[in-house]
């Protein structure tokens, strides 16, 4: 076997943008059993980063990290809309709980966070194998070790929009879900492993306020 040939099979598999799933542990739910992957379109992992600033001397510049972060608490999940409109409406008790554009009432209370974990399927993930996330018994998900996991903690919904309709077309309805959150578990990060710090099973907390179930 030729060396081109042998370190294309010793590469591995490659990871695909449509092998994840993404589970949302609403603020009245007690676990993470149902991938909502089957209507969210796509996920968007927020970028992280640090900031940086010039130094000069003599007319020699070079950048420096500045004590930050560039990472934005936030992102947007797009849904196909269900014809029963109840995932949507699941979405909208969600955001009225925090402000009712009819009744014109906000909150910021901690009893409205919920969680949003995207597992990305890799590594030991096969076909004829049981799956990674497997909500059969409607209890926690299962994982195996080698999936990469996103943990977004303290997350309250700040924008469901609309359905839009045409006479136009017939493809299926969609709307955008915007979300906020205060923690988060993040691969790799802080010397941790492929799941991050923490992971899905840490009570839920943000300035040491326990968020009600």
């Amino acid at each position: 076997m030729s060396k081109q040939i042998y370190s294309l099979i010793q590469a591995g598999a490659d990871a695909f943008t449509n092998m994840y799933d993404v589970a949302i542990d609403f603020p009245w739910s007690s676990d993470l059993s149902y991938p909502l992957t089957v209507r969210a379109t796509g996920f968007e992992v927020p970028d992280t980063g640090v900031g940086t600033y010039d130094k000069t001397y003599h007319g020699v510049k070079l950048s420096a990290i500045k004590p930050e972060h560039e990472y934005e608490r936030k992102f947007d999940i797009e849904f196909r809309l269900d014809a029963a409109y109840n995932l949507y409406g699941q979405f909208i008790a969600w955001l009225s709980a925090a402000g009712d554009v009819v009744t014109g009432g906000v909150s910021n209370w901690a009893g409205v966070m919920g969680r949003v974990v995207v597992t990305a399927l890799g590594g030991a993930y096969t076909a004829i194998n049981e799956p990674s996330l497997t909500h059969a018994t409607h209890d926690e998900i299962k994982d195996i070790e080698t999936n990469a996991k996103w943990a977004f903690n303290n997350v309250i919904v700040t924008k469901v929009t609309q359905p839009k309709f045409s006479t136009d077309t017939s493809d299926p309805a969609k709307y955008t879900v915007s979300f906020i959150f205060g923690q988060n578990s993040l691969p790799f990060f802080a010397s941790s492993g492929i799941q991050g710090v923490g992971g899905i099973t840490n009570p839920q907390s943000w300035n040491g306020i326990s968020a009600a179930k």
